[in-house]
C-alpha cells in the first residue's frame, strides 16, 4: 500500500484488509400536492468510503506507536491511495482512525476510514484532423484536460462535445493553452487565460462514447482519468 508515493512498509506496516464502498446516491424528487405529475430530479452522489486495516509492527511498543504516528502524519491532507490488489487509485481524505494494541509488544492494528473517489490510469489521446471519437473507460463523468498547441496564429478556436462548446481566442503559434477540467485552471504558457476563453461548463467526458470536434485543424490533446462508481 502506498500513501502518495510512500510505501507503508517504510514504517513496518502492511495492508491486511480493505473494504471499498460505492458512492451513496441521494435524490430530491417529490410529488407536489395537487399535481398529477411528480418532479423527478437527477440523482446526486456523495463521497465513497474506503476502509483500510493495516498491521503495524516494531521492535517494541514504543517503536510501534512511533510507526503509527508516522503513518498518520502522512494523512493530514487529501492523499492518493494505491492499495495492494487494486489496479485503480483513490483520491481521498482521512475521516477517522482507530489504533488497537492487539499485541502490545509485537504488532498493532491501525484502522483508517477515508472518503473520496476512485479513478483509473490517465489516458491521453491526440486529435487528428478536426474530429476525435473516444470512449470513457469509466462509469461516471470524468473531468478532462484539453491541451491546445496552435499550428498557426488563430483569432479563435471552437471545440465542441466535452460537453458544451468552448471558444478560445487569440491563440499564438506553438504557445500551449491548457483547459484543466479537474483543477479548474485555464492557462496559456502557464499564465492565466480565463478572460479569453468562453466556456459554460468545465470539460468532462460522459461514460461511453464521445465525439469531439474542432473548427480548425491544429494540435489538440485530450487527457483524462476515468472515474468509477
Amino acid at each position: 500500500m502506498h500513501i502518495n508515493d510512500v510505501n507503508v512498509d517504510r514504517y513496518q506496516a502492511y495492508q491486511s484488509n480493505v473494504t471499498i464502498g460505492s458512492h451513496p446516491v441521494s435524490n430530491q424528487s417529490q410529488w407536489p400536492r395537487g399535481s398529477l405529475t411528480p418532479v423527478l430530479a437527477e440523482n446526486t452522489i456523495g463521497l465513497k468510503t474506503i476502509t483500510v486495516k493495516m498491521v503495524v509492527k516494531g521492535d517494541n511498543r514504543e517503536r510501534i506507536c512511533w510507526n503509527v504516528s508516522n503513518i498518520l502524519s502522512l494523512l493530514l491532507e487529501a492523499v492518493v491511495l494505491k492499495l495492494d490488489g487494486f489496479s485503480h487509485w483513490f483520491r481521498a481524505v482521512l475521516k477517522s482512525s482507530k489504533h488497537d494494541e492487539t499485541s502490545m509488544e509485537n504488532w498493532h492494528v491501525l484502522t483508517l476510514e477515508f472518503v473520496g473517489y476512485e479513478y483509473g490510469r490517465e489516458i491521453e489521446t491526440k486529435m487528428t484532423g478536426k474530429t476525435l471519437t473516444l470512449q470513457n473507460a469509466g462509469n461516471l463523468p470524468s473531468p478532462c484536460v484539453i491541451e491546445i498547441t496552435p499550428t498557426a496564429n488563430f483569432s479563435s478556436l471552437k471545440i465542441s462535445g466535452i460537453p458544451d462548446e468552448i471558444t478560445v481566442k487569440n491563440l499564438k503559434t506553438g504557445v500551449k493553452v491548457t483547459i484543466d477540467g479537474e483543477k479548474g485552471l485555464m492557462t496559456e504558457d502557464g499564465n492565466n487565460k480565463f478572460s479569453e476563453i468562453e466556456i459554460m461548463t468545465l470539460p468532462y467526458l460522459s461514460p461511453g462514447i464521445t465525439t469531439i470536434t474542432a473548427d480548425r485543424e491544429t494540435g489538440i490533446i485530450i487527457k483524462y482519468k476515468p472515474r468509477y462508481m
